[in-house]
């Protein structure tokens, strides 16, 4: 008798397991939004700064990074017009003097 309760015990496990494993590949990554998480203000304000701390660094980096997706989702690369990031880029970041991120447009694809 000590078989048999040792038997369920493993089917049960097993059936356990498989349940797990199914509702974690289901699961869909979430998109952001491109909404600014700074007013217009502040976001000149840092803009104008010469020397800003990590935390202000970090979400003005965020900032211009969602300006400059917005600005690639807008114009559409395509057949039609295949300067889109250049455009973009020049528009967000080169106009102000800073260096543009290493594959900028490759996260874009996070944002709604």
């Amino acid at each position: 008798m000590a078989r048999k309760r040792t038997k369920r015990k493993i089917t049960k496990r097993i059936r356990n397991k498989s349940i797990r494993k199914s509702s974690k590949s289901t699961k869909s990554r979430k998109r952001k939004s491109l909404k600014l998480n700074m007013s217009e203000k502040i976001y000149k304000k840092l803009l104008k700064n010469k020397r800003l701390s990590k935390t202000q660094k970090k979400s003005l980096d965020k900032a211009l990074h969602m300006k400059y997706c917005k600005c690639v989702k807008s114009i559409k690369y395509g057949q039609k017009n295949p300067g889109a990031y250049a455009i973009c880029a020049n528009s967000v970041y080169k106009n102000r003097g800073l260096d543009m991120p290493f594959r900028a447009a490759r996260d874009c694809s996070k944002y709604k």
